[in-house]
């Protein structure tokens, strides 16, 4: 028997996931929020690293953090969409 490993598309080897790469997932994460609805993020957090510190805490959930990275790198979501879901599955 073969093992096929996909790329791209979440398949991502879970059991390789680092701080380093859940910290780039939130930093991504942040970044998006921030420029979609800044007004609202501005008033919550002093700055942002406040809020890539809360979603990487949050990220360290792993159902969390693979839901997040569905969302996330969803292609076919608009804007909109992406942000009210990553709402649903983030505390930000």
């Amino acid at each position: 028997i073969k093992h096929l490993y996909g790329i791209g598309a979440y398949s991502m080897t879970w059991d390789n996931i680092t701080n380093y790469d859940i910290e780039n997932i939130a930093r991504g994460i942040e970044d998006f929020i921030w420029e979609f609805d800044i007004y609202e993020h501005r008033d919550q957090y002093d700055d942002r690293e406040e809020l890539v510190d809360s979603i990487i805490a949050q990220l360290k959930d792993f159902n969390t953090l693979k839901q997040a990275i569905r969302i996330f790198y969803n292609d076919d979501l608009t804007k909109e969409l992406k942000f009210e879901k990553l709402g649903g599955v983030l505390k930000v």
